[in-house]
This record gives structure tokens, C-alpha cells and sequence, in this order.
């Protein structure tokens, strides 16, 4: 029998925590919420978390970019933020749609974003560009998993269904 044991609270936000993402460093790691807020944890001193960013709506999606050392969220009605976390400075905003933004992931050069219109939009990284968006369901596009053995993508939809691409 699995037996679980609370070790630490976090606390900070004021509203409903949707996503988390590892941050740079093993011990740290990003949350974001339904206040909009994006902050930063570390395990080694759980009771401070840092305040990264403070967006004007939900945010559902966040996905760091290792070798730029850059932090991408996915908030509703407007698309990704680009921010240059350590500063905590936007570098760019790309707006994509005016659904819901849920899950971000990358491969290679490019990201991949899963919208509430079941839209996929493929940005590319080096210039923040729109290289092509697919759509296949008038449902949300819930979530992603990147296949880089075989160089597909996975899509999850609110209509029941997940899609290989």
C-alpha cells in the first residue's frame, strides 16, 4: 500500500492552482493560478515563494525553455507570454487566439500550443512566429505529448478523442 505524507504548504496564491513546471535548478519549480499569478518555488525554503509574474487572467499553461532559460504561460484570451523569469520581464506576448491557452510544449526550434478552440498553433522559437495552426476539433485541445522517437504529436480533446499527428 502507497502511504503519503505531507511535507510542506505552499502558499500564495489566491486562487485555484492550475499548472507546474520544473524550473532551472532541481529544487525549484513554477506554479501558476487562477489569480493570474506566476511565481517561483524552491523545496529547499518552501515558505517563499518568489512572484514572477502577475497576468491579467487565468493561467492555465506554463512550459520553461532550458537553454534559453526563458518561462512561456498560456493564460486565456490572449495567447503566450514570453518572460525572461530571472528579471521578471515580459520579452513578447503572441497572441494566437481568444480561447483559453492549456497545454505548451517544445521540440527542437519549435512549440506546440493547445487552445480552447482545438486549435494546435506551432510558433517557431527563433523569431516568435506563427508557422501553421491545425485544427481537427471544434472541441478544446486539452493536452500534448511529443513522440521524439517517432517525430509525432499527441493531442488530447474535450470531444473524447486523442489525435497523432
Amino acid at each position: 500500500m502507497l502511504q503519503v505524507q505531507k511535507v510542506h504548504t505552499l502558499t500564495g496564491h489566491r486562487d485555484c492552482v492550475y499548472c507546474l513546471q520544473r524550473g532551472e535548478q532541481a529544487n525549484d519549480f513554477f506554479s501558476g493560478a487562477g489569480d493570474g499569478m506566476i511565481v517561483c518555488w524552491n523545496l529547499q525554503n518552501p515558505d517563499e515563494g518568489e512572484l514572477i509574474a502577475k497576468l491579467p487572467n487565468s493561467v492555465y499553461a506554463l512550459h520553461y525553455l532550458k537553454d534559453q532559460n526563458l518561462l512561456v504561460a498560456g493564460h486565456n484570451y490572449e495567447g503566450i507570454h514570453v518572460l525572461n523569469w530571472k528579471e521578471r520581464k515580459e520579452l513578447i506576448s503572441l497572441q494566437l487566439s481568444k480561447a483559453a491557452i492549456f497545454d505548451i510544449q517544445s521540440f527542437g526550434n519549435n512549440l506546440f500550443i493547445a487552445s480552447g478552440d482545438g486549435t494546435v498553433s506551432v510558433v517557431d522559437i527563433q523569431n516568435w512566429s506563427i508557422i501553421k495552426k491545425i485544427s481537427n476539433s471544434e472541441k478544446s485541445a486539452r493536452t500534448l505529448a511529443i513522440n521524439i522517437v517517432q517525430g509525432e504529436l499527441a493531442v488530447g480533446y474535450s470531444d473524447n478523442y486523442i489525435r497523432i499527428f
